[in-house]
């Protein structure tokens, strides 16, 4: 809890600067909306229905997932009640959005990267998560994305 809390200061404490809060507000809410995007375009471009049912599958599984450990887990958030803090479902979405972005130009996955990074660290930012939380979306949005889109290639459904 140190390392969350030593974290949360130093982050959290950005949301000082008037400009810093919005801007944490519009990535927060953006973010995931503009890797959809991205998707969807690479989806558009090779003209495979079937990869927009591979990552909309991605996604619910994810989210799922997610909801579930907020519940089981049960963690107050910093400064809110409520005690779904962990995991960050906005990095858990976010992250799971990535791995699909693989498929198209290099450009396109590290914007993706970035973004999603942007995402997690706005939640801390705006004072709604631990470090932890953050991190434990990155590593379950990744997980689910990666092993979703490997699946899905030996499935019947493949590329």
């Amino acid at each position: 809890m140190a390392f969350d809390q030593s974290m949360f200061a130093a982050i959290h404490g950005l949301d000082a600067l008037p400009w810093m809060h919005w801007t944490a507000f519009i990535i927060t809410h953006g973010g995931i909306p503009l890797l959809a995007l991205g998707v969807i375009w690479l989806a558009w471009k090779d003209k495979n229905k079937n990869f927009l049912l591979k990552v909309g599958l991605a996604f619910v599984i994810a989210t799922v997932i997610e909801t579930g450990l907020n519940f089981l887990v049960g963690r107050a958030r910093p400064l809110e009640t409520g005690f779904d803090s962990f995991p960050s479902g906005h990095t858990t979405r976010a992250f799971v959005l990535v791995p699909f972005l693989h498929h198209g130009p290099k450009w396109i996955m590290i914007t993706g990267y970035v973004v999603a990074a942007l995402v997690g660290i706005s939640r801390l930012v705006l004072g709604l998560h631990w470090a932890s939380d953050a991190i434990a979306g990155v590593v379950l949005g990744l997980a689910v994305g990666f092993v979703f889109d490997k699946a899905w290639k030996w499935g019947r459904y493949g590329r």
